[in-house]
């Protein structure tokens, strides 16, 4: 199957950027993957989604969790596998539901801009006034 690699959502109101920075070296959702057997050694994640929908309202709030891995073992090899590759790049997903605060205890910080749809802001440099 084959899937542009970005967020989707029902409307889309809204589309932006997001950053984060893993806890530590040895608390993130790579090792989180590996501590639940969803990843092989010789594999590397290269991505995941993170997905709170409507549907997910609750007293014990989860997040929707899809993890894009390669077949491939680390950083450099999968750079340049993405880079030599100008199809498809195979990946193999797993998801997961995991509870909000565990979610966010993976990242020391995690950052969201989002702009209306349309505007195209993204990457642009703005003037902030008071």
């Amino acid at each position: 199957m084959e899937e542009e690699f970005r967020a989707y959502g029902k409307y889309e109101d809204w589309s932006g950027t997001v950053v984060a920075d893993d806890a530590d070296h040895t608390h993130h959702i790579g090792a989180l993957l590996e501590a639940k057997g969803l990843i092989k050694r010789d594999e590397f994640l290269v991505g995941f989604e993170a997905e709170f929908a409507e549907h997910f309202r609750s007293n014990d709030i989860k997040m929707y969790v899809r993890a894009f891995i390669a077949s491939t073992p680390d950083f450099d090899t999968t750079k340049k596998e993405i880079e030599g590759t100008s199809g498809l790049f195979p990946l193999r997903t797993v998801s997961f539901d995991l509870p909000l605060k565990e979610f966010f205890d993976l990242f020391k910080q995690f950052t969201i801009l989002v702009e209306r749809k349309g505007l195209d802001l993204t990457g642009r440099t703005v003037e902030i006034k008071d």
